[in-house]
């Protein structure tokens, strides 16, 4: 049920699809098989009815010729910030365009449920550059709630509880959480997984999830470890020591039992390799580029200056006298700046000299008047692209955008990063069953999505159709929204929903609870 009228209806309400349909001829990929070759894929309400070397038409099965083409699962990001973007839209087409057919929302301790009408404020301003705005008044918004408004959008959609939430529900201190309030936020945790959340996310340079300490989150993975669902992490300054950062992961995973996850790992290979082997288990996303993209404020605003409020933040920038890292500015790009987009595509260096203002001043001036709503490129850790190709390339591996679709220049991993990671693996010999794998099957385990991920009788009816000599990405930094190619057709619980370049208007996607 909608809270109010406030929470807007999908465009189209999507119908049963009760006429059979057959892909015929097409290179199927099945990766529990270990196959990949000319096959026929029959599709009836919604599933995958069979895979066989030759389907008999009926008299009423629609026939869709895929000679030539490549039939692979259909990708799931594991980790974007789509909850804005996927809302207003109901179409996330930047990802759709690469064949991504479920996404994981809720990521890094922060996103617009579970809130009170009191923590509605936090939920919504903190990460707007990031995940946009829900419409309407502050309210009270469970999970539940939330996915039941992302149901019959044109992709499925699966939902991390965050971390910052349950924290912001029980405590707007800066400390971890004390015993009674930790309590307190585990009946939150267990009540949003009842919801249908399919595990936990942190995110440990953010606020407030920054606050919470290792006990305090292995405390809360205990409903987790029950359920066999996942914790994620955006690791705690993790370009500062990324041993130490994943080490604390690895950390929780000990002393809970719990599966754990590492949201976007970048680092060199060689100091991130042995602290994989401390857990079996753990898993990891990543996105296929050296720079990254996040809020201007946790770049470089010190720790004491930050609040769990915007205005005691803005207070504090008004009274502030701060001096920054002049080389630092120089690689942080403007990509998102409601106050200031004609400078947005400048670094924050360029935009100062643009406005005539002495940098330091700028910095608080750019922060102030866009209330903190600003994202910026990074140029990154020192890492090399044999240490992403790595990162990539191991078995614990699995895509994740990590996209940002807000302000005139995102970064293009979210329009690019799984095409990007696709050629990677067709051309360096993992070919479609690797591919399969890193984008659509290990994805679907981690996440617990039963009946995703591959092509198999009786699995939801998510496929992603390629011509393998056109797949190619087409986004770059200077021009990031543009839309990936090689796609020819996409099917969400069975129906078209990507044809002739573009989406169809079908809104067959899920809200999918574990």
């Amino acid at each position: 049920m909608h809270p109010d009228n406030h929470w807007p209806p999908p465009t189209s309400i999507a119908h049963a699809v009760t006429v059979r349909t057959i892909l015929q001829g097409g290179t199927v990929v099945q990766v529990g098989r270990r196959a990949v070759g000319r096959a026929d894929v029959v599709i009836e309400d919604g599933r995958i009815a069979e895979v066989a070397d030759h389907a008999v038409p009926g008299g009423d099965d629609s026939v869709v010729d895929v000679s030539g083409l490549v039939v692979c699962p259909g990708f799931i990001d594991a980790h974007v910030h789509a909850e804005g973007a996927l809302w207003s839209a109901s179409c996330l087409e930047p990802a759709l365009a690469q064949g991504v057919t479920t996404v994981v929302l809720g990521q890094d301790g922060c996103s617009w449920a579970p809130v009170s009408a009191a923590t509605w404020e936090l939920a919504q301003d903190y990460f707007a550059a990031i995940n946009g705005r829900l419409p309407g008044p502050p309210r009270d918004l469970t999970v539940g709630e939330l996915l039941d408004g992302f149901d019959r959008r044109a992709q499925n959609v699966a939902y991390l509880v965050p971390h910052g939430n349950l924290r912001s529900l029980v405590t707007s201190s800066a400390v971890p959480l004390e015993q009674d309030e930790l309590s307190r936020a585990v009946r939150h945790l267990e009540d949003a997984l009842a919801d249908g959340a399919v595990g936990m996310s942190t995110g440990l340079d953010y606020i407030p999830s920054r606050y919470g300490d290792a006990r305090e989150i292995a405390a809360l993975c205990e409903p987790l470890r029950a359920a066999d669902l996942v914790y994620a992490s955006h690791l705690r300054a993790a370009t500062a020591d990324i041993e130490r950062a994943l080490g604390e992961l690895v950390s929780v995973g000990e002393e809970s039992g719990v599966r754990v996850h590492a949201s976007h790992l970048k680092g060199q290979w060689n100091l991130i390799q042995p602290v994989l082997h401390r857990d079996a288990a753990l898993t990891y996303d990543s996105y296929p580029y050296v720079a990254a993209c996040s809020l201007l404020a946790m770049y470089v605003l010190p720790a004491h200056l930050q609040a769990t409020d915007r205005a005691t933040t803005l207070r504090n920038l008004r009274e502030a006298r701060l001096s920054f890292d002049a080389d630092r500015l120089s690689r942080l790009t403007i990509s998102n700046a409601p106050a200031f987009r004609s400078l947005e595509g400048l670094t924050v260096t360029a935009a100062a000299d643009r406005t005539g203002t002495p940098v330091a001043d700028f910095v608080l001036r750019l922060l102030r008047e866009c209330e903190l709503e600003v994202a910026v490129i990074s140029a990154g850790p020192a890492v090399s692209s044999e240490d992403i190709r790595r990162i990539a390339s191991d078995a614990r591996h699995c895509g994740g955008s990590d996209g940002i679709y807000l302000g005139s220049r995102p970064h293009p991993r979210g329009h690019a990063a799984f095409t990007v990671l696709l050629r990677m693996y067709l051309d360096d010999g993992a070919g479609w069953l690797g591919a399969a794998e890193h984008l659509a099957t290990r994805p679907a385990s981690i996440f617990a999505l039963a009946g995703r991920g591959d092509i198999r009788a009786g699995y939801a009816a998510d496929l992603a159709v390629f011509d393998e000599a056109a797949i190619a990405s087409a986004a770059t930094f200077d021009q990031p929204a543009v839309l990936s190619g090689g796609l020819r057709l996409a099917y969400v619980n069975g129906e078209v929903a990507w044809s002739s370049g573009s989406w169809t208007g079908s809104n067959s996607g899920r809200a999918l609870r574990h």
